[in-house]
């Protein structure tokens, strides 16, 4: 599955910064959220200083739990990866598709 290694830096002073990962799928054939929170990273920055962090989409992070055939289910279609600091703060976005 894929993953992103991201830069996290910190201005001025002590303190974490944390990176989070959402996920959106726009094909959903039930309703579900505009973004689910799917995988985060928490780091602790100095002033000044630059940490990298990683952050792995599994294939449960696209599934749903469908209660018809008891089972996790991931509908073909388009997703949205969305990240940054915060569900209102997410300037790092990409688009895939799942096909079956």
């Amino acid at each position: 599955m894929p993953s992103w290694r991201l830069p996290i830096f910190h201005a001025c002073l002590h303190g974490a910064e944390v990176a989070q990962l959402y996920v959106g799928d726009l094909s959903a054939k039930i309703k579900r959220p505009v973004k689910e929170l799917e995988g985060y990273q928490k780091v602790r920055l100095n002033p000044g200083e630059k940490q990298h962090v990683s952050l792995t989409l599994d294939r449960r992070a696209l599934a749903y739990w469908d209660v018809n055939s008891n089972d996790w289910r991931i509908d073909p279609g388009q997703f949205t990866v969305y990240v940054g600091d915060s569900s209102a703060n997410t300037p790092l976005t990409t688009d895939f598709t799942v096909s079956q």
